[in-house]
């Protein structure tokens, strides 16, 4: 057994590499979340990181689609009425056509691990219709 575990063991410290965390001062927070500027046709709702952290790195994006128009919950998630949605991607996430025809709000937390710290992002969106009330627009409400 000793026979098969050193060379085993041997094999791994020479094919293992070491894996350098990012440097944190390398990295900074999103500092924003955009729409579509045009108005919304049904395709699904896409969301653009802008701003410093807007990299080829790959963010984790928290969607919450939410009912509540009294804005009392913020970003709060009542899992017997609301949706989260938890995706990995880039700078871009297209938040499913299903979601954003059937909820009147749509709260975006983004996150982007590097090093040990945690770089996160928050927005929150909501539909708002043309006074001719032909074309709807989602547009961002609140940011922190």
């Amino acid at each position: 057994m000793k026979k098969l575990l050193v060379p085993a063991l041997v094999y791994l410290l020479m094919n293992c590499q070491r894996e350098t965390p990012p440097d944190p001062d390398s990295c900074s927070a999103p500092r924003q979340v955009t729409t579509d500027a045009g108005c919304y046709v049904g395709n699904g709702l896409t969301m653009q990181i802008s701003g410093d952290g807007a990299g080829t790195r790959q963010f984790e994006w928290t969607i919450i689609a939410n009912d509540d128009t009294t804005q009392t919950s913020g970003f709060g998630w009542q899992p017997n009425k609301d949706v989260r949605l938890i995706n990995a991607a880039s700078t871009r996430f297209v938040v499913p056509d299903s979601i954003v025809r059937r909820y009147k709000r749509i709260g975006v937390q983004v996150r982007l691990r590097c090093g040990s710290q945690q770089l996160m992002f928050m927005s929150a969106f909501a539909p708002v219709r043309s006074a001719g009330g032909s074309c709807v627009t989602w547009t961002r409400y609140l940011s922190f």
